[in-house]
């Protein structure tokens, strides 16, 4: 009876999380944080059912809409064309837009990957590529070492690959100060989370570990072959946020904010204050939670929002009107 009870106001929950089932479903979304003039990432949460061909056709898809947005805004159904409205004083996004995917939805495959990547680089959008559980983060490097390389020995040049590819790093991990050296050395965006699953075997303070692993870049950020990556610090902890972006300030590395569209979007005063950009990262598809009910426990916060979300669900910023 728990279990039920439990699944059930997590089936509930989880549907706040999503823009809707399909791409059209974000159009609101995309136009709202064009308005803002926030940068907008676009994420395809593929149901089990999906095929790699599925998935390839949806993320071509999204490919095409950023690249609309990038060009000439979106036009959302009965509503102006995105800009028209913006808002006098609005932070100017991130200039790339960004398609946001975990690889197991298109179930490691190199060649489908590659194809993927190059239709992105056609369009002038980022593939950046997800986290998922720590014991597929070696999986996981060995396609971005392959993409980066191609990327390098076919154009003839050192390009700016941060602009073309990015991963993200959770901070909570131990094996992640190894992961994060790694990205330098490509010249990969790195997008800093907390991260959803913990390190079994070797726990670790998310802000702690995050501080330490950026001081291990700069040398290889600023590496002569590479252009230096670009670092997004993803999350809604406000002490978090501001303590990993001072220590990137520090390090006078690049850096920038992203939060996710169905969490109060608390980050504005902070980009504001940093004189960085804010981007919104937008999910559609299967429902699911972005972040692990079992914090909840030791986050207050992250209990209140999930309880609001299923007692007290109310209009998101983009609903309006």
């Amino acid at each position: 009876m728990l279990r039920e009870t439990r699944n059930s106001i997590v089936e509930t929950v989880s549907k706040r999380h999503i823009a809707g089932s399909s791409l059209r479903d974000t159009l609101p979304v995309v136009n709202w944080v064009s308005e803002k003039g926030y940068g907008l990432i676009l994420s395809p949460w593929a149901p089990k059912e999906f095929t790699v061909q599925d998935m390839m056709r949806e993320c071509l898809a999204c490919l095409s809409l950023l690249d609309l947005v990038r060009k000439d805004g979106v036009r959302s159904p009965n509503e102006s064309p995105a800009g028209e409205n913006r808002q006098d004083g609005a932070r100017t996004g991130r200039s790339v837009p960004v398609l946001s995917i975990k690889l197991n939805a298109l179930g490691f495959d190199s060649v489908a990957i590659q194809d993927l990547f190059e239709q992105a680089i056609a369009r002038g959008v980022r593939l950046h590529v997800d986290s998922l559980a720590p014991e597929r983060a070696p999986q996981t490097f060995r396609i971005l070492e392959v993409l980066s390389s191609n990327r390098v020995r076919n154009n003839g040049e050192s390009p700016s690959i941060a602009n073309l590819l990015g991963v993200t790093i959770p901070t909570r991990w131990r094996r992640s100060r190894d992961d994060i050296q790694r990205a330098a050395e490509l010249g990969l965006a790195v997008r800093l989370v907390k991260g959803q699953w913990e390190d079994a075997s070797h726990p670790v303070d998310p802000l702690e570990n995050a501080k330490r692993l950026l001081s291990f870049t700069p040398p290889l950020a600023s590496s002569p072959s590479r252009h230096a990556s670009l670092f997004s610090v993803a999350s809604h902890d406000l002490v978090y946020l501001k303590q990993v972006l001072k220590t990137l300030q520090k390090q006078a590395i690049h850096h920038d904010i992203e939060q996710f569209f169905s969490l109060p979007i608390n980050g504005e005063n902070v980009a504001q204050e940093f004189n960085i950009p804010l981007s919104i990262y937008i999910a559609y598809g299967s429902p699911a939670l972005p972040y692990n009910i079992r914090f909840s426990v030791t986050r207050p916060r992250l209990a209140f929002w999930m309880a609001s979300d299923y007692l007290l669900p109310k209009k998101r910023a983009w609903e309006v009107k």
